[in-house]
């Protein structure tokens, strides 16, 4: 049996999100940023938290760079979602 290391395993979810939200939040509105941050940083929610920031992201039509969609797709995978 494969033993997991949650803490870890949280921790880079949240960095692999979290380097994709620091780099667009600029653009974001003092509330999106808001209910990103608390997702993400606040309460650990990091499913909620990618929902948001892409929601966010398609509102204003900002294109994500390929370090980004990489980041995400990564921290997709880690959470098991598609």
């Amino acid at each position: 049996m494969v033993e997991i290391n949650y803490i870890e395993l949280y921790k880079k979810i949240e960095e692999l999100i979290s380097s994709c939200y620091e780099k667009y939040k600029d653009k974001f509105s003092v509330e999106e940023q808001d209910r990103c941050e608390m997702y993400l940083y606040t309460q650990g929610e990091y499913e909620e938290a990618l929902g948001e920031i892409l929601a966010i992201l398609k509102k204003h039509n900002i294109e994500m760079e390929d370090g980004c969609y990489k980041s995400i797709n990564a921290a997709k995978k880690l959470m098991k979602i598609d």
